[in-house]
């Protein structure tokens, strides 16, 4: 049984928009559970210099979607349902690891750029990754930013193995050829 005091808090690096990025995770009790891995409550402020900077504070329960669909290509998939805006109509779905992270959110839908190893330019998947490295959510070894969300088939390369044979073939990354 949890109690009040099981959470995990993080600061998620700051972003050309937002200054300061923030959110704790409470998981959820796995005896009372509806399914949710628990509650995430993100805080932004941005980065905009003034003493009255907008901030925006969302909390979210995290689902994991134990469904691959063919565009997640290897990723781990989590459901985002929006607790705090009655507007948001569908739980927004997010993929991480894999060849093709992406989330349903705006800043997804919009591929809005992030930085290599610094963020991914969605909130949503840099909550996700956060909390898979510290092992707070299950997400296998290719979610995370370390490296495959399902077991290895026989003979199937690995994140590693894969990311080396493309720095050998000279092969460049998303982010490294819009920079």
């Amino acid at each position: 049984m949890l109690n009040f005091l099981d959470y995990y808090a993080a600061d998620l690096p700051p972003t050309r928009t937002y200054g300061r990025r923030s959110f704790v995770f409470v998981p959820a009790d796995p005896a009372l559970t509806d399914g949710r891995l628990g509650n995430v409550t993100i805080k932004m402020q941005h980065a905009k210099s003034g003493v009255h900077r907008a901030i925006e504070l969302d909390t979210y329960a995290i689902e994991h979607d134990p469904h691959p669909e063919p565009g997640d290509h290897g990723g781990a998939a989590y459901w985002f349902t929006n607790l705090t805006d009655s507007e948001q109509e569908q739980p927004y779905r997010c993929v991480v690891g894999g060849l093709t992270p992406h989330c349903d959110c705006q800043a997804g839908k919009c591929k809005v750029p992030g930085e290599e190893g610094v963020t991914e330019g969605c909130k949503h998947r840099d909550v996700l990754l956060a909390l898979i490295d510290a092992e707070q959510i299950p997400g296998g070894d290719d979610a995370g930013r370390s490296g495959l969300a399902f077991p290895d088939e026989p003979d199937e390369m690995t994140r590693a193995e894969l990311d080396r044979q493309a720095e050998e073939l000279g092969w460049k990354r998303r982010a490294e050829m819009v920079a």
